[in-house]
Formats: structure tokens, C-alpha cells, sequence
């Protein structure tokens, strides 16, 4: 059984607990009003996705004759569309088919183009080339056409557009997970763990892996609103998540063919589409800072 050397200190996050890491960024974030606002906004919509169907004064899928387009009021913050379903209601449904597609895909694509990231970076060579070469043949597609592509071939979907999502998001995450391993791997305490035998896979778990958990993070804060928005593009288009069903996006369709007669039907679910990738964005970017070895801390 192989032992380290005295003196050499294999990871320098080894010794922080992921809980007292936690602290950290939380304590970071709340020292920055913008980066709190947002975390707290991503909070708001991820207990909104959670608790939806408790949350509805209406049921979203109950029509009411005598309350066609009509327009906000105490009953109906939101109006109501054609059928006369309370939009606030739908909106407030949409969250949870909108929030999972941006939490899944993204996990997805997070967890496969990291493993991918990491074992092309530190294994080098060949393998590496040739993994990179197949991320740049995805990478050179516009996103939302090939997104659009894809569901269009397999169909209208949540599921379908959660794993094209995630798809599309592999060649990102794999990038900064090589990049990262490349760094890490010339440090002198990876050099020490293979000095003194520690396996291939122990130095990648223990000490690769925590090391560039900073990038990934950052990245996945700020892909969880390009995931939003895609699903939004591909339900308003036709081929996401497909009507009676909600979300943002085919919420918008429904009102865009009367948006200037009956606006409220398209603008309130715009409006949160909006205010959900701004919380991202504004959280994303405070976690880029406390990250971000090189840039100056807030």
C-alpha cells in the first residue's frame, strides 16, 4: 500500500468539506446585492417549479366562457387567454415544465461532457484529438438550428427536448473540463500522486475533479438560462413541449397572434421568461467571480 511523501500536499481542496465550501460562496454572494438578488430569484422559481400545482388560484386548464381575453384584474393578475384559462395560472405551471428542462438538460449535458472533458484531457494523444475534433463538428452548427433539426426528426417533446438540450451542451462542458485538466495535471502534487502510485482513477475522482469544480459550476449556472430560452424557442415554434401542456414558450405562441389586440396573453409569460435568465445570469456571473483566480472579488 503506497503512502505520500511527508510534506506533499496532494490537493489543496482536499481539505475544505464541501459544506464549508458552500458556506463560502454563499457568504461571497451575499456580500454582492446583485449576485444575491439573483440567487434569491432562482430560488423563487425553483420553489415555484416544486410547489406549482398548489401554487394556482385557477385551474390552468379550465376554460370559463364568460371571461374570454380579459384582461388583468384582482381574479386574473395575468388575464386570460381565448378559452378563457387564467394565464397566471398557466404561467405558474409552465415554470415546472421550463425549469426542468433548463435543470435536466443541463445536469445531463454537465455530468457527460465533464467525464468526456476530463478523461480526454488527462489521458492526452490521440483520444484526446479525436474527441476534440468530433466537439468541434457539433460546435460547428448554429445551436438553435440543430436543436431545432433534432426535434423536428424526433419529434415534439419534453423528454425529446431535454436530451437534445443536453446534447448540445456536451461540447461546452467537455471544453472547460479540458481545459481545466490540462492545468491541473502539470501541477506538482498530481505529479507526486503518480510518484508515489496512485491510480489513474483515484487522481481523477480525488484530485482532478475538485480542482475544476469552479469552471464547471460557473458554466452550469449560466447554461441553465440558454436552456430556458431554447426550450422556449423550440415550444414557440411548434416542436417542444406541445399544447395543452404550458410552458413559457408555447404560452408566448398562444398570444402572439393577437398581441396587439390582447398583449397580456404574450408579454406576462415574456416577462418571466426574462426575469428568470436575468436571476441566472446575475448569479452565474457572481459565482464567475468567486471563481475566477485572476479577476477581482467582489
Amino acid at each position: 500500500m503506497s503512502s505520500v511523501a511527508p510534506g506533499i500536499e496532494l490537493s489543496p481542496l482536499r481539505a475544505v468539506s464541501p459544506a464549508g465550501r458552500a458556506r463560502r460562496i454563499l457568504h461571497s454572494l451575499a456580500r454582492d446585492p446583485t449576485s444575491l438578488a439573483g440567487a434569491v430569484g432562482v430560488l423563487i422559481f425553483t420553489i415555484v417549479a416544486i410547489f406549482a400545482p398548489w401554487l394556482t388560484p385557477h385551474g390552468p386548464y379550465t376554460t370559463d366562457v364568460l371571461h374570454l381575453t380579459q384582461g388583468p384584474s384582482w381574479a386574473h393578475p395575468f388575464g386570460t387567454d381565448e378559452l378563457g384559462r387564467d394565464v397566471f395560472s398557466r404561467v405558474i405551471i409552465g415554470t415546472r415544465a421550463s425549469m426542468l428542462a433548463g435543470f435536466l438538460s443541463t445536469a445531463i449535458g454537465a455530468a457527460i461532457g465533464t467525464a468526456i472533458g476530463i478523461v480526454s484531457g488527462y489521458a492526452g494523444g490521440w483520444l484526446d484529438e479525436g474527441i476534440m475534433r468530433i466537439l468541434d463538428i457539433i460546435l460547428a452548427f448554429p445551436q438553435v438550428v440543430l436543436a431545432i433539426a433534432l426535434a423536428a426528426t424526433l419529434g415534439p417533446s419534453l423528454t425529446n427536448v431535454i436530451g437534445i438540450i443536453a446534447f448540445l451542451f456536451i461540447p461546452q462542458f467537455a471544453r472547460v473540463a479540458r481545459g481545466s485538466v490540462l492545468v491541473i495535471k502539470e501541477m506538482d502534487y498530481i505529479t507526486a500522486s503518480r510518484i508515489v502510485g496512485v491510480s489513474r482513477t483515484r487522481i481523477l475522482l480525488d484530485h482532478v475533479l475538485p480542482n475544476a469544480f469552479g469552471p464547471i459550476l460557473v458554466l452550469i449556472s449560466l447554461s441553465i438560462p440558454s436552456a430556458i430560452l431554447t426550450e422556449a424557442a423550440l415550444s414557440f415554434l411548434g416542436v417542444g413541449i406541445q399544447p395543452p401542456a404550458p410552458s413559457w414558450g408555447n404560452l408566448i405562441a398562444d398570444g402572439s397572434n393577437n398581441l396587439l389586440i390582447n398583449p397580456w396573453i404574450a408579454v406576462f409569460p415574456g416577462l418571466t421568461i426574462t426575469v428568470a435568465v436575468l436571476a441566472f445570469n446575475c448569479l452565474g456571473d457572481g459565482l464567475r467571480d468567486i471563481f475566477d483566480p485572476h479577476g477581482v472579488r467582489k
